[in-house]
Protein backbone atom coordinates (compact mmCIF):
# COMPACT_ATOMS: atom_id res chain seq x y z
CA UNK A 1 0.00 0.00 0.00
CA UNK A 2 1.31 3.46 -0.85
CA UNK A 3 1.63 6.38 1.57
CA UNK A 4 -1.58 8.07 0.37
CA UNK A 5 -3.50 4.84 0.87
CA UNK A 6 -2.15 4.41 4.40
CA UNK A 7 -3.02 8.01 5.30
CA UNK A 8 -6.52 7.52 3.92
CA UNK A 9 -7.02 4.32 5.92
CA UNK A 10 -5.71 5.93 9.13
CA UNK A 11 -7.91 9.04 8.77
CA UNK A 12 -10.95 6.94 7.85
CA UNK A 13 -10.41 4.69 10.87
CA UNK A 14 -9.89 7.68 13.17
CA UNK A 15 -13.24 9.15 12.18
CA UNK A 16 -15.33 5.96 12.36
CA UNK A 17 -16.80 6.93 15.74
CA UNK A 18 -18.27 10.12 14.29
CA UNK A 19 -20.39 8.39 11.66
CA UNK A 20 -24.06 9.25 11.56
CA UNK A 21 -26.76 8.00 9.25
CA UNK A 22 -29.08 9.78 6.86
CA UNK A 23 -32.28 8.12 5.71
CA UNK A 24 -32.50 8.12 1.94
CA UNK A 25 -35.37 7.13 -0.32
CA UNK A 26 -34.17 3.52 -0.58
CA UNK A 27 -31.64 2.99 2.23
CA UNK A 28 -29.68 4.63 5.05
CA UNK A 29 -26.38 6.36 4.23
CA UNK A 30 -23.44 6.73 6.56
CA UNK A 31 -22.00 10.22 6.65
CA UNK A 32 -19.24 11.89 8.61
CA UNK A 33 -15.51 12.57 8.54
CA UNK A 34 -14.61 9.04 7.38
CA UNK A 35 -16.98 9.21 4.43
CA UNK A 36 -15.61 12.60 3.38
CA UNK A 37 -12.05 11.23 3.54
CA UNK A 38 -13.11 8.37 1.23
CA UNK A 39 -14.72 10.83 -1.18
CA UNK A 40 -11.62 13.02 -1.11
CA UNK A 41 -9.38 10.02 -1.78
CA UNK A 42 -11.50 9.03 -4.77
CA UNK A 43 -11.34 12.55 -6.18
CA UNK A 44 -7.55 12.72 -5.70
CA UNK A 45 -7.00 9.36 -7.40
CA UNK A 46 -9.34 10.34 -10.23
CA UNK A 47 -7.39 13.59 -10.67
CA UNK A 48 -4.12 11.65 -10.74
CA UNK A 49 -5.47 9.34 -13.45
CA UNK A 50 -6.68 12.31 -15.48
CA UNK A 51 -3.31 14.05 -15.13
CA UNK A 52 -1.31 10.95 -16.10
CA UNK A 53 -3.40 10.24 -19.18
CA UNK A 54 -3.40 13.90 -20.28
CA UNK A 55 0.36 14.25 -19.81
CA UNK A 56 1.07 11.01 -21.71
CA UNK A 57 -1.37 11.60 -24.57
CA UNK A 58 1.51 11.83 -27.04
CA UNK A 59 2.01 8.09 -26.58
CA UNK A 60 -1.57 7.33 -27.64
CA UNK A 61 -2.65 6.95 -31.24
CA UNK A 62 -4.45 10.07 -32.46
CA UNK A 63 -7.79 8.23 -32.70
CA UNK A 64 -7.49 6.89 -29.16
CA UNK A 65 -6.99 10.25 -27.40
CA UNK A 66 -10.60 11.39 -27.73
CA UNK A 67 -11.94 7.92 -26.84
CA UNK A 68 -9.73 7.71 -23.74
CA UNK A 69 -10.58 11.22 -22.52
CA UNK A 70 -14.29 10.56 -23.14
CA UNK A 71 -14.17 7.43 -20.96
CA UNK A 72 -12.33 9.32 -18.22
CA UNK A 73 -14.85 12.17 -18.47
CA UNK A 74 -17.81 9.80 -18.18
CA UNK A 75 -16.23 8.11 -15.16
CA UNK A 76 -15.67 11.53 -13.55
CA UNK A 77 -19.28 12.50 -14.18
CA UNK A 78 -20.52 9.29 -12.58
CA UNK A 79 -18.22 9.85 -9.60
CA UNK A 80 -19.48 13.42 -9.12
CA UNK A 81 -23.14 12.39 -9.39
CA UNK A 82 -22.73 9.56 -6.90
CA UNK A 83 -20.97 11.84 -4.40
CA UNK A 84 -23.51 14.67 -4.72
CA UNK A 85 -26.70 12.63 -5.08
CA UNK A 86 -26.55 9.59 -2.78
CA UNK A 87 -29.84 7.99 -3.86
CA UNK A 88 -28.90 7.95 -7.54
CA UNK A 89 -26.83 4.77 -7.15
CA UNK A 90 -29.84 2.85 -5.78
CA UNK A 91 -32.46 3.88 -8.32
Amino acid sequence: MNLQGMISVLLTTAGIGELHYIKGATTWYSMGFSVYICYGTLVLYYGAILYIVASRRRFLESGKILETLTCIGIAGGILAIQICFLDVANQ
